[in-house]
């Protein structure tokens, strides 16, 4: 299988897409970033540290368990006191 490697520089707001996937810079902040990623029903997508994700809709707004932060998902604050381990 050939592969090809290349990098795309987005501004906050703009999108690529990959065969079905969209996948769009959100807010960028320091070294983190949000994508958002919309991905076909049958598309597997993966997060560092998670589990596999076969619904990225449920997945999108999800806090990553590491950061241990605050978290705002519309007008209602999410927070984890301590991260979650797997």
């Amino acid at each position: 299988m050939s592969t090809t490697k290349f990098h795309i520089e987005l501004a906050a707001g703009q999108s690529i897409t990959v065969g079905d996937t969209i996948v769009t810079l959100q807010h960028k902040s320091g070294q983190r970033a949000r994508l958002l990623v919309q991905a076909p029903t049958d598309t597997t997508v993966t997060h560092p540290g998670r589990s596999p994700v076969s619904n990225p809709s449920a997945h999108e707004c999800a806090p990553s368990p590491e950061l241990g932060k605050e978290h705002t998902h519309g007008k209602h604050p999410v927070r984890r006191s301590t991260p979650t381990v797997s």
